[in-house]
């Protein structure tokens, strides 16, 4: 349709109402439901490799207290991607990690659909790729309510309020039906993943009752329960560890209500490797040291993701060795940081997440 083409007001009504509540996706059958959780293990995914950037440019004994906060939502995500894998195992679905569009090419949108208008991106730790990335990444729907209703009926504002708590929201009422119907059943709890030593909780899913826990729990540490900003772990949610980078205090109890009046938290950008925008492997030279530890983390990611796909398709005890890499791939990416980029406008290499 010509975008000069007036539309009549009754047009104008159907598109408003579409808009306000779209048919998203349709999760009646298993493999729907099977799709849509991979899609939910590709989206916590997703928001790992910009996260990582983001703390593996802050220099080493600089900014602890705001790398603390973006390691904590790391280790988080990465339980959230293990409780998804373990709910679609348990439904008989076999987590894919090393298909090629697993990891995606940045910049990018989020897998599903999801925020639409949000790019992702892989840069350098500051207050700007937090507020207007990672807090975009992790909104929660309530929060979007509030600044529709500020903002006037002919902004233009882009504000998609499907959100991955409704992402959640919506896999959760489709498991629920389908197994009201008979049609998935819960198990293979021998195959699930269940190691874990951080804050949270990851055990086999068993029933739907545990279902519930899980997606409960994911929604709790990413957005907040709604009432509060603290999961129930009493941890806060990323959304709102964010803010405190952003607000440069940490958010305390008033009374009933929240204000981030607390300690404060300081942010130095001095503290942080200027690294470039969007590393791609093609921008080093041959040759180069860039281009050489690049090569490496590369190298180190892929068997990352093998051994992970490893882990989630029937080899649970793989996961320590897993994890033993994550700590090789960040020795690698704090020496990638201190290297220069080649462009020769100041910036420093990066890792690319590149495959």
């Amino acid at each position: 349709m010509p975008v000069t083409r007036d539309l009549s007001e009754g047009k104008r009504a159907m598109i408003r109402k579409w808009l306000d509540n779209p048919v998203y996706m349709k999760l009646d059958s298993a493999e729907d439901l099977k799709q849509a959780l991979q899609i939910a293990i590709e989206l916590e995914h997703s928001t790992i490799p910009p996260y990582l950037c983001a703390l593996y440019s802050i220099k080493q004994g600089g900014n602890a207290e705001v790398a603390s906060l973006i390691r904590s939502v790391v280790i988080e995500e990465m339980l959230h991607m293990a409780l998804v894998c373990n709910i679609l195992t348990a439904i008989g679905g076999s987590p894919d990690i090393v298909h090629e569009r697993f990891v995606p090419r940045y910049p990018t949108n989020l897998p599903g659909g999801l925020r639409s208008g949000l790019t992702v991106r892989l840069r350098k730790c500051s207050v700007q790729q937090i507020r207007d990335c990672f807090m975009q990444i992790e909104e929660p729907e309530d929060v979007i309510e509030v600044r529709r209703a500020q903002l006037r009926p002919e902004s233009m504002h882009n504000l998609n309020s499907y959100t991955i708590g409704w992402f959640y929201d919506e896999i959760l009422k489709s498991l629920k039906e389908l197994h009201k119907k008979g049609e998935i059943t819960f198990g293979h709890a021998d195959r699930q993943v269940t190691q874990w030593s951080s804050v949270g909780k990851l055990f086999a899913i068993k029933s739907y009752e545990d279902v519930v826990k899980a997606i409960q729990e994911i929604k709790d540490q990413g957005e907040g329960s709604g009432k509060t900003p603290d999961d129930s772990d009493h941890e806060l949610a990323h959304y709102y560890k964010f803010a405190e980078i952003v607000e440069g205090r940490h958010l305390v109890a008033t009374g009933k209500k929240f204000a981030f009046t607390g300690a404060p938290i300081s942010f130095d950008p001095e503290g942080v490797w200027p690294m470039m925008d969007d590393p791609m492997l093609s921008q080093y030279p041959q040759g180069s040291r860039a281009h050489l530890l690049n090569s490496q983390f590369t190298e180190m990611y892929r068997a990352l993701l093998k051994g992970l796909h490893k882990t989630f398709n029937g080899e649970p005890h793989y996961l320590k060795e897993a994890i033993g890499l994550m700590f090789s791939l960040e020795i690698i990416a704090q020496q990638l940081m201190q290297v220069p980029s080649g462009l020769n406008d100041g910036t420093t290499a990066g890792p690319t997440f590149q495959l």
